[in-house]
């Protein structure tokens, strides 16, 4: 069968026609599904497992990158209890300070008195000597009187010793700031006995001994040798003062 042209440019229009439909259908149809097919993501290893990089939240869609560095700048709450620490530490040395302070100054005050009392021990035995000197010197002025050995000899070797001591009628005397009046007396005993008897006695104002009993060091024990040397004690005259004065004397007591 023969075509006609007619016929024959029909065929190829249509022809023509369907490809051009055809070209936009893979135009139009072939990148949309493409489109959807690429929409559908799976990941193999992006976790952190994995050793990818996991996404940072609330921020889709975000290229791998490292984590921010940490902040070297202190928080309000850290500064705070670094402020605190701080000045703790302060009051505390202060403290500490004012504590080794104090110990030095009653080191101090110790060591002041210790020197001041060693200074009065001092200053007290350099006085001590010089009376025992003054004593000496006295003794070896005048001398002692003597006797026939009975512990009762007449005569005052230190009447008046201004030194508050003394010896009289071979007994002894010791009575700070005052001076004797006259002579010791001596006991009257007529006992046979021998030995020492210390009377502790007390002056007024005036002189006069207000007090007298038996004391350190006494070695005869008869009471009525004792008895004769407080009485001989109540008999004795000092010189006045200005206040009461304490004193001793001491009886040698000789066998006749």
């Amino acid at each position: 069968m023969k075509l006609e042209k007619p016929d024959i440019y029909g065929i190829v229009g249509s022809a023509f026609f369907c490809g051009i439909v055809l070209l936009l259908l893979l135009l139009i149809y072939l990148p949309g599904r493409a489109a959807e097919e690429a929409g559908i993501m799976i990941s193999f290893g992006e976790v952190a497992e994995g050793g990818g990089n996991q996404p940072y939240a609330n921020e889709p869609n975000t290229p791998n990158q490292p984590p921010p560095p940490p902040s070297s700048q202190p928080t309000v709450h850290e500064y705070a209890m670094t402020q605190d620490y701080e000045e703790s530490l302060r009051i505390e040395e202060k403290k500490r300070k004012e504590r080794e302070q104090q110990q030095l100054e009653e080191q101090r005050k110790n060591e002041q008195r210790r020197l001041a009392e060693e200074q009065k021990r001092r200053d007290e035995q350099a006085r001590q000597d010089k009376i025992n000197q003054a004593n000496n010197d006295i003794a070896g002025a005048f001398g002692n009187s003597g006797g026939s050995g009975s512990g009762h000899s007449q005569g005052d070797t230190r009447q008046g010793n201004p030194l508050g001591q003394g010896t009289s009628n071979g007994n002894s005397w010791s009575l700070g700031g005052r001076s004797l009046n006259g002579t010791l007396p001596v006991p009257n005993d007529n006992q046979k006995v021998e030995g020492r008897i210390t009377v502790s006695i007390r002056v007024d104002k005036t002189g006069k001994v207000t007090q007298a009993t038996i004391g350190t060091p006494t070695n005869i024990s008869d009471p009525i040798t004792q008895k004769a040397a407080i009485e001989a004690a109540r008999r004795t005259s000092f010189s006045a003062g200005n206040n009461e004065a304490e004193g001793s004397i001491t009886y040698n007591i000789k066998l006749r």
